[in-house]
């Protein structure tokens, strides 16, 4: 978590995206929690929150749908904080940003062949 503070800075940041951050950057860890002998033993493994927790870690579509929010939402935060900055830029400077944000969100889920529906309703949003 501190290299995304550190990384992005402390202005505008919404708290969700340093949480999917700290997430995916402990992906592996987590699964390893989950699938250890030590939590399968552990009281809170036989809760019915610790069972739908375990669920929702282990499940593939929830780290990748993590991946798609990162990817969609980084290039707007940094838009945000373009508008949200000491120094107000011009409205044709901000309009510039929000055009290379929708050309990084096209790359990014490009490289994701069978996202880019995904992709598509967000750029329709933006």
């Amino acid at each position: 978590m501190f290299d995304l503070v550190s990384k992005h800075g402390l202005r505008f940041k919404p708290p969700s995206y340093l949480t999917l951050g700290c997430l995916h950057e402990n992906k592996g860890a987590l699964i390893r929690m989950f699938t250890s002998n030590e939590w399968k033993s552990s009281r809170y493994a036989k809760t019915k929150d610790g069972k739908t927790v375990e669920n929702v870690v282990l499940d593939k579509g929830f780290w990748g749908n993590i991946i798609i929010c990162l990817k969609g939402a980084l290039p707007l935060i940094e838009v945000l904080r373009l508008v949200d900055s000491d120094q107000k830029p011009a409205m044709g400077f901000i309009h510039e940003a929000m055009d290379q944000a929708k050309e990084k969100i096209q790359i990014a889920f490009n490289a994701i062949t069978k996202k880019v529906t995904k992709y598509i309703l967000i750029y329709l949003i933006i």
